[in-house]
């Protein structure tokens, strides 16, 4: 099947700022972790985490708390989980991992470096289809989506990003109520892969013809947007977990294995600020 990709000439001038702006923001972010790493001085009372981007707010906000409290300085880089995994891979230093896939969570927990027993689960969303604000379109089953007469559904690169990998597999599972045709065959040329969920809501916002699909907590970043359909979560269980990375040979001493920040955000504190973002904490207790 063919698949949809936005070209420079569809997505118009002002989307082509904005993508080389989310753009460079992220390789200016990445590139502040990455030099991090070289300095000692800098990276002596410093805890780095690697978020998905989904968390950008609420994780921000952590920090902040976490910094407070305990007078440690939190550097932040924010991806999607299968670009973080791959700079983890690559030999990116970090002391904590939030990942939005547990496939990606699992990748970096058979590591060396990291804690026994660290990647636990954090959080919960639950993915939700948007249009632009001006539509009237609604949605009583993903089954009927077809129907709606958007130009292209748009859903996150599968390969790097969660809500992408989830959307597929939904579209996939989702048969039509005409025939036996999954709405991933059904819709073909009509999906429209992109590299991350920020992208979908300001593609989605800048043209009525769009939908996207994105997590629930998106669309509360954004008043420009509202859903046609909520997918149950017994469909499509979308969870975060957090790992730790232990001190490998390279960590300066006296330095912050990210233990501290571990369990701050496992605290109640930070579970009130999550949930003022629309995320369940998951619940550990088993």
């Amino acid at each position: 099947m063919i698949i949809h990709r936005f070209t420079s000439a569809q997505l118009g001038t002002g989307q082509i700022a904005l993508n080389r702006i989310l753009m460079t923001c992220g390789t200016v972010l990445v590139a502040g972790v990455l030099s991090g790493c070289s300095s000692d001085a800098s990276r002596n009372d410093e805890v780095v985490v690697f978020a998905a981007a989904s968390l950008q707010k609420p994780m921000q906000e952590v920090a902040d708390s976490f910094q407070a409290e305990h007078g440690t300085a939190v550097r932040l880089n924010f991806a999607s989980s299968g670009a973080l995994a791959q700079q983890i891979l690559a030999g990116a230093e970090a002391d904590v991992f939030v990942s939005a896939s547990k496939d990606w969570a699992d990748e970096i927990s058979s590591l060396g470096g990291v804690a026994k027993d660290s990647a636990v689960p954090l959080l919960s969303n639950s993915l939700v289809i948007v249009a632009h604000e001006s539509t009237d379109w609604k949605l009583d089953s993903i089954k009927q989506l077809g129907a709606l007469p958007f130009r292209y559904l748009v859903i996150g690169d599968p390969d790097f990003v969660p809500a992408g990998k989830y959307a597929t597999q939904l579209l996939r599972s989702v048969r039509t109520p005409e025939s036996e045709t999954s709405l991933w065959d059904s819709l073909g040329e009509r999906i429209s892969p992109t590299s991350d969920l920020r992208r979908i809501i300001a593609l989605v916002e800048s043209d009525p013809s769009l939908i996207g699909m994105v997590y629930a907590t998106d669309v509360l970043q954004s008043g420009r947007v509202r859903v046609i359909c909520q997918v149950p979560r017994d469909r499509v269980s979308v969870g975060y977990f957090l790992v730790t990375m232990k001190s490998s040979s390279k960590a300066i001493k006296g330095r912050h294995d990210g233990n501290e920040f571990r369990q701050h955000v496992l605290s109640e504190t930070a579970a009130d600020i999550f949930r003022r973002y629309g995320f369940t904490f998951a619940d550990r207790s088993n």
